[in-house]
């Protein structure tokens, strides 16, 4: 073991560095540093679910292209599903498969109606393959935020579903029924959907911009600004 001394020959300058930090000096620092996380903490927090956001868009946009966009390469027809009220007020877009081409003649409610895995968001499934895509917002990391997706400028209505078969054509419903889809474009022309950042739970405080995002009938999504 070895001993350490301070020299008592050397000034009072050098002997007070030499023995460290005084305790007021401590309290000057962690005050400094407890100031500056007060300022940048906030900060933080907001970019951190501006990003989130912005995250959860993407995703909206991206599955609403990819289900037009592999209903062409496998040539099966694709359902984009969208309910407003599922996943707990938040909104959930979802994809389906048909075993057909026709988005006609597939049984939709029934393919719909019967997949748990959308309903459950397992992230595997062994028995049913019609849900092959769904945003997940109950998924991200809420402590920042929640966030809810909603359709607007559809005259109330809280569900739509597009469906694309591989010829390219396009039709479009507010219920998985066959017979009630249309192939002529909605009134505007698009649908128009709103990803908006909610203090803890959908409903709750505003937080944030809203996210738009346009689908226009028959074309691909993008951001709207």
């Amino acid at each position: 073991m070895h001993a350490f001394l301070i020299d008592v020959s050397l000034p009072r300058k050098i002997r007070k560095k030499a023995m460290g930090f005084s305790l007021i000096e401590l309290m000057v620092v962690v005050a400094i540093i407890g100031t500056l996380a007060s300022i940048v903490g906030p900060g933080l927090a907001v970019g951190f679910r501006e990003m989130r956001a912005r995250e959860a868009r993407s995703d909206v946009i991206r599955i609403l292209n990819h289900a037009r966009t592999v209903a062409r390469g496998t040539g099966s027809a694709h359902l984009v599903q969208f309910r407003q009220e599922a996943d707990d007020g938040r909104g959930r877009l979802a994809v389906y498969r048909s075993n057909f081409s026709s988005c006609l003649t597939t049984d939709w409610t029934a393919i719909t109606a019967a997949s748990s895995h959308c309903d459950s968001f397992k992230t595997e499934s062994e028995t049913d393959d019609a849900c092959v895509d769904r945003t997940a917002f109950q998924t991200f990391f809420e402590r920042t935020g929640v966030y809810a997706l909603s359709l607007r400028e559809m005259g109330g209505a809280t569900s739509v579903y597009l469906c694309y078969e591989p010829s390219g054509r396009t039709f479009w419903s507010t219920t998985p029924d066959p017979i009630t889809f249309a192939a002529s474009a909605p009134t505007g022309g698009a649908f128009r959907f709103e990803l908006q950042t909610h203090r803890g739970e959908p409903g709750g405080a505003v937080a944030g911009p809203p996210r738009r995002i346009i689908q226009p009938f028959g074309s691909s999504a993008r951001n709207l600004l």
